[in-house]
């Protein structure tokens, strides 16, 4: 099977993350019978293949401009075409392509596809619940098309997420050389920073940033900085210093940001700490790095329970350290671990219905 893969490259996070685990696992793939060809430009991606996988950042210019909708029907005319939506969250859904592609994939996606068919203040499902609950407002605030036609819910499924990704101390310059040279061989993932089993004696970390320009986003981080005032410094460090720190602590708090998924959380599995964020329940996601109470630890959306799961956390070693533990390889069985490349595969294979 051939497949064509339009993407802008490792020009963006989203586009890395899509991309990194095609090239890592590329042999794997060839191995079972696909073959990958990378294009930057919808009228190269044309041609003999068996399925056009197109990252949505890559039209996102075209689909903004009203050419969206012919672009997908010419490459649609050569193959299959499978849209994937790498954005942040659950939420940002596009339900005007639906109708223009014949299988819409997202990075993690609400639990029950019909909630696609309501729509949320800010698009994301965690801004619509604190914009209700707590009053906060956007000055702009971006409207999503949900799902128009439940014929087409059949259409959505799971791509992968951002963990599949290079979360180590070189991932910075890393970054700038895989834009530079996208076809270099220096893609692997990263070895963990810290054993979970390690002695630690940094009870607590979280170094984020606030400056969302919209209050609904932000508004979960500005809780919870003023919660931990009394406990940490919340304000960021040098990112070696800040891997440094997440290397010695017990735990690790990492709060939504656009998405509910965030690099800290890998980069909080890598270091051995143990992963608290706000509930994860609403979402499913591949890999399936977030099983409460086996993977990570979890606090209410409210904020009214962080300081009492913490106490609870750092009162019970042995809990903290099997759920840091198995988060660890939990992570490590899907990226470097021996069964990565065929479990991958695997899922791909089901998800491009090869």
């Amino acid at each position: 099977m051939k497949i064509h893969v339009l993407s802008p490259g490792f020009t963006n996070p989203n586009s890395a993350a899509f991309l990194f685990p095609l090239y890592v696992f590329r042999q794997a793939l060839a191995d079972s019978g696909i073959t990958l060809r990378f294009f930057t430009r919808p009228d190269t991606a044309r041609g003999d293949c068996d399925r056009v996988l197109i990252d949505a950042k890559a039209l996102a210019q075209d689909w903004n401009q009203g050419r969206g909708a012919d672009i997908l029907g010419a490459l649609r005319a050569c193959a299959p075409v499978i849209w994937c939506d790498q954005s942040d969250s659950t939420g940002t859904f596009l339900g005007q392509v639906l109708p223009h592609v014949d299988r819409y994939l997202k990075a993690q996606l609400l639990g029950n596809t019909d909630d696609y068919r309501r729509s949320y203040y800010g698009d994301r499902i965690y801004t619509d619940y604190y914009h209700k609950k707590y009053g906060p407002t956007d000055d702009l605030h971006y409207h999503y098309t949900p799902l128009q036609n439940a014929a087409d819910a059949r259409k959505i499924s799971l791509s992968w997420n951002s963990g599949l990704m290079h979360y180590g101390a070189a991932r910075p310059w890393l970054m700038k050389l895989w834009e530079r040279l996208p076809f270099q061989p220096f893609r692997r993932f990263a070895a963990p920073i810290a054993p979970a089993a390690r002695p630690r004696d940094v009870p607590l970390a979280c170094r984020m940033g606030i400056g969302y320009p919209r209050a609904t986003v932000r508004y979960q981080r500005e809780r919870l900085k003023e919660i931990l005032a009394r406990y940490i410094p919340t304000d960021k460090l040098s990112h070696r210093r800040y891997l440094q720190e997440l290397a010695r602590a017990k735990i690790s708090v990492s709060p939504f940001g656009y998405g509910e998924i965030t690099l800290k959380d890998f980069e909080t599995f890598l270091a051995g700490a143990l992963l608290l964020k706000p509930d994860m329940s609403h979402m499913t996601t591949w890999p399936d790095f977030y099983e409460k109470d086996v993977t990570y630890a979890a606090h209410g959306w409210d904020l009214e329970d962080v300081e009492s799961v913490i106490e609870d956390l750092l009162e019970n070693e042995d809990k903290r350290q099997a759920i840091a533990a198995a988060g660890q390889q939990r992570y490590l069985d899907y990226t470097a671990g021996p069964d990565a490349a065929a479990r991958f595969v695997a899922h791909f294979k089901s998800v491009i219905g090869a």
